[in-house]
């Protein structure tokens, strides 16, 4: 079973959570919010650990993959330090701000 975690829980978090939270093949293991209580309120509805910063919760959970749903600003930075985790990812689109934030992610993931 594949343990999924994500990163950022407003409307399409919410989203990627209740999916992960139904699928047969995944285990829904981590959610990070810079709103805990928002973090907590999306956990105790789908399951899975809460977190407000998501490196502490790269490091706790060491999720196979991880949902970016944060602002597009944050993505390359977000997306880097998942990879440096050794998650795969899922990013919201666009996958960054920038071409070259675009590149960078693609580049890592290689």
């Amino acid at each position: 079973m594949l343990k999924v975690a994500v990163i950022g829980v407003g409307s399409m978090g919410k989203n990627h959570a209740r999916v992960y939270q139904e699928s047969p093949n995944a285990s829904l293991v981590a959610l990070s919010d810079t709103n805990l209580p928002l973090a907590k309120s999306v956990a105790d509805r789908y399951g899975g650990e809460a977190f407000q910063d998501y490196r502490q919760m790269l490091e706790a959970v060491r999720p196979d993959a991880v949902s970016i749903a944060v602002p597009t600003a944050d993505h390359e930075q977000v997306a880097l330090d998942a990879l440096e985790s050794g998650a795969h990812l899922i990013i919201e689109k666009p996958i960054a701000a920038t071409m070259e934030q675009g590149r960078k992610i693609i580049e890592k993931a290689n």
